[in-house]
């Protein structure tokens, strides 16, 4: 089976993240991607949205997709929670014997090779990036890109509009607006 994992602090998840794994869904012939919310990510301070609320919303965003799951992996994490640990569960969970496919943005990408352990990770599975055409990766190591259509969408900017009581509505999921509206989030 080919498995792909897409984490993230999903705060909120938007289209843009939708669109991302599907297009690796499609390319890769994934069975299955897995959409691991972040408990402690290392590279952020802190989440203002606790660790249900956001796999909420991505349950919410998921739940018309057969191909597409939510996994609360993270959610017992102690302090902050590295990929290629994560990924060590995942496959003790799923089974050693699939392919993994880990789905990344442009923006990790940039990064990588500062990630914990990457040479490991990049051992334990291929590393997809969705990239605009012109986008591709300072760094020396080999992705696999996927071409994406050009969405400038990000979650800090959904954020940024919710604050400012303006509409998010065609950036994320019907369901994910009216669970940030009924409980009030990141106001």
């Amino acid at each position: 089976m080919n498995i792909g994992i897409f984490g993230g602090a999903f705060n909120p998840i938007h289209l843009g993240h939708l669109i991302l794994a599907q297009s690796a869904k499609e390319e890769y012939s994934l069975d299955k991607v897995l959409f691991v919310v972040s408990a402690n990510p290392p590279h952020k301070d802190s989440i203002n949205v606790s660790f249900d609320h956001r796999y909420n919303m991505v349950s919410l965003a998921l739940k018309d997709n057969l191909f597409f799951e939510v996994s609360d992996i993270e959610r017992e994490v102690e302090g902050k929670s590295y990929t290629y640990y994560v990924l060590q569960k995942i496959k003790e969970k799923y089974g050693k014997e699939n392919d993994y496919f880990l789905i990344i943005g442009q923006d990790e990408a940039n990064y990588f090779d500062k990630w914990f352990k990457y040479e490991e990770i990049l051992k334990m599975c291929k590393v997809i990036v969705g990239a605009r055409e012109t986008d591709l990766s300072p760094n020396n190591i080999s992705f696999d890109y996927i071409t994406m259509p050009n969405i400038d969408i990000s979650s800090s900017d959904l954020r940024e509009k919710i604050k400012n009581t303006k509409s998010v509505r065609y950036y994320t999921t019907y369901e994910v607006v009216i669970y940030i509206n009924k409980n009030d989030l990141y106001k």
